[in-house]
This record gives structure tokens, sequence and C-alpha cells, in this order.
């Protein structure tokens, strides 16, 4: 009998999710706060990894069947989008501060949640990343003090095809049924993968196979059975990619691409910045991965701090100077003790230097994760 897939030859681990504290009312943009910090920061960007950002477009073959997904370009040049930097930044973030979790797909599964998670922030009551990065609730919307451009390369870049499978969703809707499992629909996911709580052996958890879990299934009290998120998935970098011959074709930035942009940042604390800078891992303590195809090892970049202009000083206000890989530094050495285990964690699994993703396992003849 075939053992599925398991955790330990999975691209990606999880860091724990923080309960949620320390919120506050968000800083609107009506005006330059003297005690906070506002302006530009520039960054550099080098792709350790092929990159691919989707823009939903396609380039058809002469044949009129056979197509490639095209990365994103502007005006013929290609770019990474702000917004896919943005959401990248964002999941570091949270991994790493006392900020709220993303909604899970079905409402049933907000009891895997920590009990402070299972709420979405407010006006009055907003996390760090939610004032950073921006939210929308049922009475605001509100788009953050963090604005992220796009990046460009410094020279023209020749594009490489690379060939990947259907990569596939977590919470896909067309996960199997089984009678033990609870859930009144499909799109829960694989619980034992994501937020498995059948037994008290969490460390069998890593090896635990899809027989394992459904005998230990049937052990249980349906009714009675609890559940908790393993936390946020990232996913490991590895110097090999992976592809399958019968893969799509994608366009991707390759590996030693050189980009420039930067970031405009509106009221931050101190706390804040340093959070931020960070999140970038301009102190090379974590190498963050952006784009599509991240469980194939594509996507790894590593930012680089250039400078930053401080807008303040526009104003007749105290120009600070202010360096951000030493920012990012005291963030790390300075955090309470829950959040300095998740950054060793975080740092374990975004570590470039020495990566931990392993080769895809080889089922019915084909490659898989």
């Amino acid at each position: 009998m075939s053992k599925g897939t398991i955790l330990s030859e999975k691209p990606y681990a999880f860091v724990p999710l923080l309960e949620k504290k320390e919120s506050e009312k968000y800083i609107g943009h009506n005006k330059i706060h003297p005690d906070r910090y506002s302006g530009k920061l520039f960054l550099k960007m080098e792709t350790l990894s092929p990159v691919h950002v989707s823009q939903g477009k396609y380039r058809f073959e002469d044949n009129k069947n056979d197509f490639t997904v095209m990365t994103a370009e502007l005006n013929n040049r290609v770019y990474i989008p702000g917004s896919g930097i943005k959401g990248a930044i964002r999941s570091i973030t949270e991994s790493v501060s006392y900020s709220c979790a993303p909604q899970p797909p079905k409402r049933f599964l907000n009891q895997a949640l920590p009990s402070s998670n299972r709420f979405v922030c407010q006006k009055q009551d907003a996390c760090v990343s939610c004032r950073l990065f921006g939210f929308s609730s049922r009475d605001v919307s509100y788009k953050g003090q963090i604005i992220f451009e796009d990046f460009s390369p410094i020279e023209e870049v020749k594009l490489e095809t690379r060939l990947l499978p259907q990569l596939q969703s977590p919470f896909k809707k067309d996960y199997p049924k089984n009678r033990l499992r609870p859930f009144p629909e499909n799109g829960y996911g694989n619980e034992r993968l994501y937020y498995c709580q059948v037994c008290n052996d969490f460390d069998k958890c890593n090896t635990c196979t899809k027989e394992e879990y459904l005998e230990k299934l049937k052990l249980l009290n349906n009714n009675s059975r609890n559940y908790r998120f393993r936390g946020r998935k990232f996913y490991y970098h590895s110097k090999e990619t992976e592809e399958r011959k019968n893969g799509i074709p994608h366009e991707f930035i390759p590996a030693g691409t050189t980009l420039v942009g930067s970031v405009i940042i509106n009221n931050l604390s101190y706390e804040e910045l340093s959070l931020l800078a960070f999140s970038f891992g301009l102190d090379k303590a974590i190498t963050p991965k952006i784009g599509y195809g991240k469980p194939a090892y594509f996507g790894s970049v590593r930012f680089s701090f250039e400078k930053y202009e401080d807008i303040k000083s526009r104003y007749g206000l105290k120009k600070e100077e202010l360096d951000f890989t030493t920012l990012a530094k005291e963030y790390r050495e300075k955090a309470p003790k829950d959040i300095k285990t998740n950054i060793n964690i975080l740092s374990n699994i975004l570590n470039w230097d020495n990566p931990a993703g392993n080769p895809w396992p080889i089922r019915d003849g084909n490659k898989t994760y």
C-alpha cells in the first residue's frame, strides 16, 4: 500500500501562529507625524533562482495549440509588480509579529486558529501588519502605511522558459471526501498536513502516512476532536529547481538578474521600521521568496539596502539618517522570546546559504510534491 505524501518530504514547513495583541487604531495619511518616520526606501533585488510573476497573459505558438505563460511586462519590458512583493513581505511580517492570521476559506476552520485570530482587524483595533500593509473590514478599508513600487531590471533581460507542473491549492475544492472527516462539504483541504490533532503524538506528524491517519480517525468521535493549524506555510530554498517534461511552459526572469525599486513609508514607528527591514531580509538572516513556482524552488530573491530619503526634511523637520541593515538586526536581537522562536524557525526555512529543500519524490513515474 502506498504511503502517500508525508510532511518530511514536502518543500515547505510551518511557522507557528502567534496570538494577536498590541493592536491599536491605524494612523491616517492626512499629515506627517514628526515623531515617526516617513520617506522612501530604495532597494536592490537579486534573483537567486528564476522568478515568474504571472500577469494572466499567454503567448500562443504557431500551431495555436501550444502556449507559454508570460511573466509580467510593461511596455515590452519585464518587471516585478510591487503588489507581488508586498504579499510576500507581509507574510513574513505577520509570522514574526503579534499580527492577525489570514482567515481560512471555510468558517468552520476558524476554530483551528488561535482564539485572538478568529476575527478580522477593525478601525480601532488593527494589528501591526494590518496597519502597515492595509486591510478591509465591514466598516472601513485602509490602504496601509507602506506603498510598494515596481522593481525593474537594471539592464535588458533574456527570459528563460521552464516547464512547471500544475501546482495545487492547499484548500482545493475537489479534495476527496471521506466519511471519517466531519466537514459538511469539500474545500477543507488536507487535515493531516495542515491542522491535524487526531492524536497527541506530534513527533510522529512528519512521518505520518495517509493510512495511519485514517486508522487513527476510526478510533475517534468526530464530534469531539480538535483542530489547530500548524502555522503559516513557507517554502524552502534549493539550489536545484524542479521541472516536468510534460509541464506547462512559463517565462522566467533568470537567476543572477539585478532589479531596483523602492518602498514609500508613511508615519512608521521605529519598531515598525525595524520589523519591515527584517521582513525584507536586509540583515541576511532570511531570504524571501516571491512569485509563482515556490514549491518547485523558484522565486528566491535577496534584497539589499541602497539608500533612504527622509521626506520630513522637506518640511523643515529634522532629517533622519537610518541604516536599514542595522534596523533588521536590531529587530531580530531585541524580539520577545516567542517572536524570537518564530524568527529562528523562519530563518531555518528561508536559509539560502544552507537550503533545506529536498528533491521532489517520484511516484507513479512522475515527480510530485
